[in-house]
């Protein structure tokens, strides 16, 4: 059995975002990895092939195996295993494939998995000790952020601010962190063709419907999302933030921000994680935390009006240019302009490139 345990995410390698992270029990004398068979299809697994396996027991049984793709605790890789269909409530294994596959292996004194050696070329690999790096220098790697982007729709004037998510998204992926899409599964308060600015009369869309399309259909309903599931928070803007995120559009200082989306800002700020709101959304950040008194201080740019709001909702405003970041490290809070200020893309991107560099620096 297995010397100690190390947490491990295994997911579908066609669906990343089908996937679970349990404790598994590194075993020596397991070949194979395995998992409850029920958690493999319900995270999209199917079996590929069969093989004869000897049990714990001693005895011989015909088993199901497939591929999916494994991310060990402390190292940086994600790679495609082999793993055993386990009988519903079997222990989680940690098999020495899989680990051959990390180049690791079990350091039984430490408890721990240590980088090893791979031969390769034989004799002429031998000759070379100068090129092969030492275990010693190998540093340890450490799991991937993840961070929440909320997606308000898909449309500046009646959803999420599509060049403002796009630049977000690509910040985040250049970050190298695992991006966490949501958006609440609730109706737009309207449709508005971006073409007159006129709303479109007796078209009713659905803002996670909306916001699958900036996604690519990855996108989550945020109310299954709790802040354990991510490191940080981040929402561009795009008047989808005081449409449908809230009701600031209609109601200003006096609105409310909708159940779910109050619950994820203001549970991932008492976890001591940090939110990046972009354009208008520090006002909606702004009233979700006024709520359990936390008073942050953001930037929406230079508007009086919002800023006015702002301030009466509770919250501090300090004004910044297109390219400014605000930071208020006591409430681990980041904001900047955008298009609130924004005339080009790329301004737009600069400060929004700064504003998540500050972000990943402190989750």
């Amino acid at each position: 059995m297995g010397l100690f345990q190390k947490r491990v995410r295994v997911s579908n390698s066609k669906e990343p975002d089908r996937f679970f992270e349990g404790n598994f029990w590194v075993d020596s004398g397991a070949l194979y990895s395995q998992v409850p068979e029920d958690i493999l299809h319900h995270i999209g697994i199917e079996p590929q092939l069969t093989r004869n396996l000897i049990l714990a027991d001693g005895r011989v049984n015909r088993r199901l195996l497939g591929y999916c793709n494994f991310r060990i605790e402390g190292i940086d890789e994600t790679i495609p295993c082999l793993v055993v269909f386990a009988p519903k409530d079997s222990l989680f294994l940690l098999g020495v494939t899989a680990l051959e596959n990390f180049g690791v292996e079990i350091d039984p004194v430490n408890k721990e998995l240590k980088p090893m050696l791979a031969i390769t070329g034989g004799f002429l690999a031998s000759a070379l000790p100068e090129n092969i790096k030492r275990t010693s220098d190998i540093k340890e790697n450490t799991m991937p952020k993840r961070i929440g982007v909320v997606l308000t729709g898909c449309g500046y004037l009646d959803g999420a601010e599509i060049h403002e998510a796009v630049v977000t998204l690509l910040a985040l992926d250049r970050a190298g962190v695992d991006i966490v899409c949501l958006a609440p599964d609730r109706a737009q308060m309207h449709t508005v063709d971006h073409i007159t600015g006129q709303p479109v009369s007796g078209d009713k869309r659905n803002v996670l419907v909306e916001a699958a399309r900036i996604a690519r259909g990855n996108v989550k309903d945020i109310k299954f999302v709790s802040y354990k599931d991510i490191d940080a928070l981040v929402i561009p803007g795009g008047y989808g933030a005081a449409k449908n995120l809230s009701d600031f559009a209609v109601k200003g200082a006096d609105c409310a921000v909708v159940p779910e989306v109050e619950k994820l800002i203001v549970d991932t700020n008492r976890a001591g994680k940090w939110i990046a709101a972009i354009c208008i959304a520090p006002a909606i950040v702004v009233k979700a935390l006024a709520g359990v008194g936390i008073k942050p201080t953001v930037t929406i740019g230079s508007d009086k009006g919002a800023a006015a709001a702002i301030e009466k909702m509770g919250g501090k405003h300090e004004n910044r240019d297109v390219f400014g970041v605000c930071i208020d490290e006591p409430n681990k809070v980041i904001s900047t302009p955008a298009y609130m200020l924004g005339q080009r893309i790329s301004e737009v991107a600069a400060g929004i490139e700064k504003a998540i560099g500050e972000l990943i620096k402190r989750c």
